[in-house]
């Protein structure tokens, strides 16, 4: 199942595929937390939000991101840091900022996340301001 998720990781070079300024891609699977970020969001970006990577797959081949929020513990399929592992071997997704949204908080969690790619992590629960904060530290607010 791996080596066919990362044969859909591909370079897509579509000439019509979209590009949206101050959009966000939510990837997470459990709905509360799913619907209080974009509810966040929505006051300032474009939000998409989907449930598993492979649905990330699907939305970033055919859409550039201004960032993606990346939950690691996707539930089933492939995890969230398996993931960002995949969008980052993708040169076309290299540069995407990705952001860790996880409620693993043991010392180590984050270092693990930043390592493997992430740009930036925040733990579940989080605020509003925290949320915030991360995409000021990305000049999107």
């Amino acid at each position: 199942m791996k080596d066919d998720i990362k044969n859909n990781v591909k370079v897509n070079n579509n000439p019509l595929k979209e590009i949206a300024s101050k959009s966000i891609l939510v990837v997470e699977d459990e709905f509360v937390s799913r619907q209080l970020i974009c509810k966040i969001l929505r006051s300032n970006f474009e939000v998409e939000a989907v449930e598993t990577a492979e649905e990330c797959f699907n939305r970033v081949s055919e859409k550039e991101y201004s960032l993606i929020f990346m939950d690691i513990n996707l539930g089933h399929g492939i995890s969230g840091l398996e993931a960002v592992k995949l969008l980052r071997s993708n040169n076309q997704h290299a540069k995407i900022p990705i952001v860790a949204t996880t409620a693993f908080t043991m010392p180590g969690d984050k270092e693990e996340f930043l390592d493997a790619g992430c740009s930036d992590y925040l733990s579940k629960p989080f605020t509003k301001e925290k949320l915030l904060n991360i995409l000021k530290g990305f000049n999107l607010l």
